[in-house]
């Protein structure tokens, strides 16, 4: 009875950190992603001045690294989504093949 109350104890506690992480990596998802708008525009705004010579290839250079950089972290955001989903859902006793499916779907439409 002891160990079956611990176990149980335990999965709520893992099953609250999912959720808890789940819903922090949703609410950074928006932000990720109007940074990469921002980072996009800004880089398509740098490439015509360059070209025109009013920019210099530096500056371009930076302004498509930041869109990288804000590319990875808009990627770093959406796997922790689907992690901490699948860890609740594991948690839960819930993670099956059409959740996985499913998380692997979002993924690749991406």
């Amino acid at each position: 009875a002891n160990r079956a109350a611990a176990s149980a104890r335990g999965a709520r506690i893992e099953l609250a950190e999912a959720r808890a992480g789940y819903e922090s990596a949703l609410a950074a998802l928006p932000v990720a992603r109007a940074t990469v708008d921002k980072a996009r525009q800004s880089y398509e705004l740098f490439r015509p001045l360059y070209r025109q010579g009013r920019q210099s290839v530096l500056e371009v250079l930076r302004a498509r690294a930041a869109l990288l950089e804000a590319e990875a972290g808009y990627s770093e955001q959406l796997y922790k989504l689907h992690l901490y989903r699948a860890a609740a859902l594991l948690a839960a006793e819930r993670l099956d093949g059409a959740a996985i499916d499913g998380m692997a779907s979002a993924l690749a439409a991406r």
